[in-house]
């Protein structure tokens, strides 16, 4: 079932990460290993763009619980 989940789904994560070119997202099971969550292949994060694709998916966070909006904070507290 989990190939139905997302089908070809590119994400453009520009104004997260800053890379011109989309990335790929799949409905697999994350490594262990990866240590950035905006590198983890199953999970989209608010500030993304669906370039090409679809998918079905689950909101963990909304609001001020979600990633994107976790920056404006971390930005306020190194200019501090």
């Amino acid at each position: 079932m989990q190939g139905d989940l997302a089908k070809d789904l590119f994400l453009n994560q520009a104004a997260l990460t800053g890379e011109a070119l989309p990335v790929e997202k799949k409905a697999a099971q994350a490594s262990a290993d990866v240590q950035n969550p905006l590198e983890l292949p199953n999970i989209c994060f608010l500030g993304s763009n669906v370039e090409s694709g679809s998918a079905t998916a689950v909101v963990i966070h909304t609001g001020n619980q979600t990633y994107f909006d976790h920056w404006p904070s971390v930005l306020s507290v190194i200019a501090s």
